[in-house]
């Protein structure tokens, strides 16, 4: 990279290798950029030093050793400069790093690419979109809430590998026979991680065991269990097995744990009928836009990025779930989430399995789903960052701002 050049620094939560949201958002951005102008890609996680290659040798990311919580923007500017990088672009969550995001765009302009699951902001989050160089939102509902004129609204993508692997397959009797899946069951699929409540897949997993469908499957396409190499997260198989639940499908938690590729997971996409997206708070959902360019149908809660992403036009659309109480989210204070009313769930089961969804319908949202892709992301923030390399418009942060996250 040569100084001058526009280089970026893409800081990513998690290693491009991995399966994980941020890891795909790291992955395709870093990517589709490289076509514009000279990229470099960090990503961290806990496991040793190594080498990613994307784009077919064409661009090589260097995974940083240590684990996320240990994140330092200091570090990360120093590596920038040493690469001759202008700018960094932040990939990951916002307001647990606000006050280290604000300190490192002392030193040189930062992006940040960070979803916004809640409104109204809270007071860390005004305070470091006031100070970093652009805050890029994957939603329009996220970008509006965003002070001042630093918003922009810069959506995910749908990994062309997915699509590709899901048009190649075939039908879903295809999909089904690759997979050795039963092709006359109906297969409702949740795609997500099992650490914490947000994803409210012990809530799905009783709603299912309620709903009493008959020749009917849940595939649950996450890490199913709690041990050593997941320590925080839930025993899905166990709770499922104590329910007397026999109908779930979990993938192999080693497959699951060492990435499972776009292209595979294309396929599973296919071999189902019916994304069930009953999250409590979400910032983008990217299994949403997946689903419905494959041609399956997302079930979402009454909640705006939900909507927004799933282009459901009426919120009363018999696909959608209704809300319940509202909890205050968990390190936030302020901020509050939904919960996906659980008899809601259950009735939205029952009509898909009995009704499905009209063509249409169907055809519509998958026309939708078109304007989730890498590349126009990448357009986007190409446009932003050469407005901010052109002028240099960037603050010094003081002291007061600074002891304001603290």
């Amino acid at each position: 990279m040569k100084p001058g050049a526009g280089g970026v620094l893409v800081v990513a939560q998690a290693a491009p290798d991995l399966s994980t949201a941020y890891a795909r958002v790291g992955r395709e951005v870093a990517v589709q950029l490289s076509n514009y102008r000279p990229v470099h890609l960090i990503g961290c996680h806990g496991n040793v030093a190594s080498e990613f290659t994307l784009a077919e040798d064409e661009l090589r990311v260097p995974v940083h050793p240590y684990p996320w919580s240990y994140f330092d923007p200091g570090h990360m500017n120093q590596l920038a400069k040493t690469i001759n990088a202008e700018l960094c672009l932040y990939i990951g969550d916002a307001w647990p790093f606000a006050r280290k995001l604000v300190m490192a765009a002392q030193e040189m302009p930062w992006i940040i690419h960070a979803p916004i699951d809640h409104v109204p902001l809270i007071g860390a989050e005004k305070v470091l979109a006031e100070n970093v160089a652009k805050w890029a939102a994957p939603t329009k509902w996220a970008a509006d809430e965003i002070p001042g004129s630093k918003g922009v609204y810069v959506q995910h993508g749908v990994s062309t590998a997915l699509t590709d692997s899901a048009a190649a397959v075939g039908t879903r009797e295809d999909a089904c026979k690759r997979l050795g899946w039963d092709p006359n069951v109906t297969r409702f699929l949740s795609v997500g991680g099992n650490v914490g409540d947000r994803k409210n897949l012990a809530g799905l997993i009783r709603a299912w065991k309620d709903a009493e469908l008959k020749d009917s499957e849940l595939v649950l396409w996450c890490y199913p269990t709690r041990d050593d190499s997941n320590p925080d997260g839930m025993d899905l198989i166990g709770a499922a097995t104590e329910m007397g639940i026999t109908n779930i499908r979990f993938p192999d938690p080693y497959t699951v744990s060492v990435g499972y590729s776009d292209y595979d997971l294309g396929i599973v996409y296919k071999a189902c009928d019916a994304l069930m997206q009953v999250s409590k708070t979400e910032g983008f959902g990217i299994p949403i836009a997946e689903a419905q360019a494959i041609g399956i149908p997302a079930i979402v809660p009454r909640y705006a990025p939900f909507l927004e992403v799933a282009g459901v036009r009426d919120i009363n659309d018999p696909l959608t779930i209704e809300l319940g109480a509202w909890e205050l989210m968990q390190l936030l204070g302020t901020a509050w989430m939904p919960t996906p009313y659980h008899k809601s769930i259950v009735q939205v089961l029952r009509h898909f399995k009995n009704h499905g969804i009209e063509p249409e319908e169907m055809k519509r949202r998958q026309s939708h789903s078109d304007r989730y892709q890498w590349s126009i992301a990448a357009v986007k923030l190409n446009k932003v960052i050469a407005a901010i390399l052109a002028t240099k418009d960037l603050e010094i942060i003081n002291e007061p701002i600074v002891a304001a996250l603290e």
